[in-house]
């Protein structure tokens, strides 16, 4: 026969853990949304600083493409491509890639390239290289 208290405790413990996967649920439902458009933001605003100078007017993660690895980018990973256009016409593409010959591990770059082939910019998306020892992937000077 099985103890009363330990029934009740039990009974408790279940009904506990019921209202808190509810509200965990709800929560989640509640924020889907934004946590999407936040991400959309964010993801806008790291391709920006390859932008510089070009005139475009389509949204930056509207035409995206993935190129799966293997391929003849820099990294093993799968790699996106952000097309940039202006009306219909083609401005710039962006690369992001991954390299990972980092000394702390990988380090995700985003290249962009114009439509006549000139670099727009690199600028480091993540790494995790040592501060004051490899972390000169984010200065300007190495990016250049």
């Amino acid at each position: 026969m099985v103890d009363r208290p330990i029934m009740r405790s039990a009974a408790t413990l279940t009904a506990i853990a019921a209202i808190c996967a509810m509200l965990v649920a709800s929560t989640h439902e509640l924020t889907d949304d934004r946590i999407a458009a936040n991400d959309k933001a964010w993801l806008e605003q790291s391709l920006r600083p390859v932008l510089a100078g070009l005139e475009f007017d389509s949204g930056l993660i509207d035409s995206r493409v993935t190129i799966p690895a293997p391929h003849a980018l820099p990294g093993s990973d799968d790699a996106l491509v952000y097309r940039i256009y202006n009306g219909a016409a083609p401005v710039a593409a962006l690369f992001a890639v991954t390299a990972r010959d980092g000394y702390s591990g990988a380090i995700r770059l985003l290249i962009g390239i114009r439509a006549d082939g000139t670099l727009t910019g690199v600028h480091t998306l993540s790494h995790r290289e040592t501060p004051g020892l490899g972390d000169g992937v984010d200065k300007p000077a190495w990016q250049a």
